[in-house]
């Protein structure tokens, strides 16, 4: 298993404000000084092997798994990257206690972006390491 720590997310005020149409540009500014010491990005991953390959499921380091949606996601794949990517729980704990919902609004939207960033640099850690041409990622829902 591989550790990631401290994945250099970088946050811009312009990206945040498009994200958030209409919230001033001075709430966003202030709203990411908050954020940004609370962000601890870090991933972590697995380099596992796809051993079978049936209609439906997929066996992968032993654990089969039922999905039509992954099985043609990993019909051209030999290796899978299970991995989980955080920012930490800093902000979400912090945007929780606030009280202003357009605040705790914002405030979730950046955590998202940063998370998806962290995502990203994940991606390109993968890429390089493993000289992936192409690379696609699956959620769970929640």
């Amino acid at each position: 298993m591989e550790i990631l720590d401290s994945l250099p997310v970088e946050l811009s005020v312009e990206e945040v404000k498009d994200r958030l149409r209409g919230i001033d540009r001075h709430l966003v500014q202030s709203l990411l000084d908050f954020a940004h010491p609370l962000i601890s990005s870090k991933a972590v991953y697995r380099t596992c092997y796809i051993e079978k390959k049936y209609e439906n499921t997929v066996i992968i380091d032993g654990i089969s798994f039922t999905s039509r949606v992954l099985r043609k996601n990993l019909d051209r794949a030999g290796k899978v990257f299970p991995c989980i990517v955080t920012i930490g729980k800093g902000l979400e704990e912090k945007t929780d206690a606030r009280t202003d919902l357009l605040e705790k609004y914002c405030l979730d939207t950046i955590g998202n972006i940063a998370l998806i960033k962290a995502r990203k640099l994940l991606e390109n850690h993968l890429r390089s390491r493993f000289a992936i041409n192409n690379l696609s990622f699956m959620t769970r829902g929640t």
